[in-house]
């Protein structure tokens, strides 16, 4: 049994005007702003929904017209690198279409493309490739795209990334392997 959490249940109203202390016509801008914060809570969703209609209805309902080009999350990440970490980046053409950079890249220079190599999504990768996307950038740390297929062990990434001729770099050997001196590897 898990303890109660006092305080944080999530259904709990929220306060009424009266109870805050503040007239209804000043309790207003705090649902405004409280609906603003959302915003990107619900962009993250709509992407990982695959649900186009949801990220239109965000895109109407706030006043910048650029909300979801300039959104920026955690680690510098954009929309786009959110969608190459589901499905098969369908979502990432409707992203472009919303003005969402696809060559992106977050403050350590990781593009979209070494989101999806990460997570194995090559459906991602196609989509990039298709558009002109370069898929095998160099990011801050030197690593490419296919470096990071490689580190996750996403053999089919990897094969895809071959099959386009990246050159594919060889890593040192995995602590686990045998390297034939007789000694096996610390468990």
């Amino acid at each position: 049994c898990a303890p109660a959490v006092v305080g944080l249940a999530a259904d709990v109203p929220p306060p009424l005007p009266e109870q805050t202390g503040l007239a209804p016509a000043a309790a207003a801008p705090l649902e405004a702003g409280r609906a603003r914060h959302d915003l990107p809570a619900r962009a993250i969703k709509a992407v990982h929904e695959a649900n186009i209609e949801a990220l239109a209805e965000l895109q109407a309902e706030d006043d910048d017209p650029n909300f979801l080009r300039d959104l920026r999350l955690a680690r510098g990440w954009t929309l786009a690198h959110v969608a190459a970490t589901t499905g098969n980046g369908a979502m990432l053409v409707p992203l472009a279409e919303c003005g969402v950079d696809l060559k992106a890249a977050t403050p350590l220079g990781d593009t979209v493309a070494h989101t999806a190599a990460y997570h194995g999504c090559i459906g991602a990768l196609r989509v990039l490739k298709n558009r002109g996307i370069p898929i095998n950038a160099e990011n801050n740390r030197g690593e490419r795209p296919v470096h990071k297929a490689l580190l996750r062990r996403h053999e089919a990434c990897v094969a895809w990334f071959k099959r386009r001729r990246c050159a594919i770099p060889v890593l040192p050997k995995a602590v686990d392997e045998d390297d034939g001196s007789g000694f096996l590897p610390r468990s």
